[in-house]
């Protein structure tokens, strides 16, 4: 696969944007198990994906402890990803860039 090659060659970080139905979210977390044990993982997608998008982890990363896989309902959610490594610095790295709320945030 031709964008899973191209995810590794640059260390993971790189966007996957295609039509629908070619394959981009097994590319994507073909490329996420490489880089699994080096620290948090953030998957964007639109509400409409969330719930597929956690099956789909859950199906091809079965690897993945479920205490680690969480998906945000909503602005209101308080983060349940706190205890995760990573997660309170993520936070902050996402807020100090504007990705995220003072109302998200917590």
């Amino acid at each position: 696969m031709d964008g899973v090659r191209f995810g590794l060659a640059r260390n993971g970080r790189c966007l996957i944007a295609d039509q629908m139905g070619v394959g981009k979210t097994i590319q994507a977390l073909a490329i996420a198990a490489c880089y699994l044990d080096e620290g948090p993982l953030l998957i964007v997608v639109p509400a409409s994906m969330r719930l597929a998008w956690g099956r789909e982890v859950e199906r091809w990363l079965p690897s993945l402890q479920p205490r680690h896989l969480h998906v945000i309902m909503g602005t209101r959610d308080k983060f349940a990803f706190d205890h995760v490594r990573g997660a309170v610095e993520a936070r902050r790295a996402l807020r100090e860039r504007g990705f995220l709320t003072a109302a998200a945030a917590g």
